[in-house]
């Protein structure tokens, strides 16, 4: 504690700011207790971020036609008479993911863990 701190509350209950909301068992633990925890798991998502980033990559990059329309016939099919024009589903679901990684990569912010 500063010497700031001891003059401003001499009583020691600033000290009570290094306390974070009781965690599943009712506890309360101190926020530096669970430093090396939370510096690992921010280690971690910034790996998957990363790793979520270059798979977009890959899928783009990537040639996953499979020759089978998403109505399951020949990508040969001709597609007035089917209804709607073959679209390989390989390249669809990749499509798809791309998009959904892509929505969930804008929304993620670096997390901060703000000691209470």
């Amino acid at each position: 504690m500063s010497n700031t701190i001891q003059r401003l509350d001499p009583w020691g209950y600033d000290d009570m700011a290094a306390y974070m909301k009781p965690d599943n068992l009712g506890d309360y633990v101190r926020y530096d207790e669970h430093q090396g925890e939370l510096n690992e798991l921010k280690t971690k998502l910034d790996t998957a971020l990363k790793m979520l980033e270059y798979s977009v990559e890959m899928l783009r990059e990537g040639d996953f036609s499979t020759g089978y329309c998403c109505c399951g016939d020949s990508m040969s099919h001709p597609g007035i008479s089917y209804g709607h024009s073959p679209v390989d589903e390989g390249g669809y679901h990749a499509g798809l993911m791309i998009k959904q990684i892509e929505e969930f990569l804008e929304k993620q912010l670096t997390p901060t863990i703000n000691p209470v």
